[in-house]
């Protein structure tokens, strides 16, 4: 009797283990609300194209504006202000999501892709719901996110005006040591790499 007792109890204590096991294996897949499930789908490539965003763009949980490519594929356009240029870049830049059904998912807004397709054909995406931070990995916090409160807002004082000066046309647009003289053919807002206008140096910038 004794060793049938202990065989049921070990038992119950496999049944609970695999319950914590498969619970832990869902919040890693970062739903942890109900009918907030990453639909592994996204727009047809030529919207994709269009607006430079990878062609996986949404398919599953990542920060898709951060510009971190080693945890989520990007496309010609990397950072968030680069990607939405029209948009006020905050926190959400750094905020890992993806698509979701709308029907299902009390949380879901609709994506800016492309506005003019057909209802039926529109794409709607979760932040919170959908993604918790706590079980994606992202490159930045909330605290740290370079687009978030009194971050960099991804503008400058305008091209025309920064290369007559002699600056980079995107001179800070984001953050960057942008009198060291470090010039790169291509910036990149999330490593901080920058370009340079005709004036490289500090004091060649601003000698007085």
């Amino acid at each position: 009797r004794d060793k049938d007792s202990s065989t049921l109890v070990d038992k119950m204590r496999s049944a609970v283990l695999q319950l914590f096991v498969v619970a832990a294996v869902v919040n890693l897949q970062g739903t942890f609300a109900a009918g907030c499930d990453c639909l592994n789908t996204t727009w047809p490539a030529a919207a994709l194209n269009a607006k430079k965003l990878p062609l996986d763009y949404g398919k599953y949980c990542a920060a898709w504006e951060d510009g971190d490519a080693t945890k989520h594929s990007v496309g010609n356009l990397t950072t968030c202000h680069e990607m939405w240029p029209d948009r006020v870049v905050d926190d959400w830049c750094c905020q890992p999501w993806c698509f979701v059904n709308k029907t299902t998912c009390p949380d879901a807004v609709m994506s800016s892709v492309d506005p003019t397709a057909p209802e039926a054909e529109q794409l709607y995406y979760s932040y919170t719901s959908a993604c918790p931070a706590a079980t994606t990995d992202t490159m930045y916090t909330d605290a740290t996110c370079p687009w978030g409160e009194c971050g960099c807002t991804g503008t400058g004082p305008g091209s025309d005006a920064l290369t007559t000066a002699g600056f980079s046309a995107e001179y800070g647009s984001y953050c960057a040591a942008w009198e060291d003289g470090n010039c790169a053919e291509t910036g990149n807002a999330s490593t901080g790499v920058h370009t340079c206008g005709d004036k490289k140096e500090c004091d060649e910038m601003w000698w007085k």
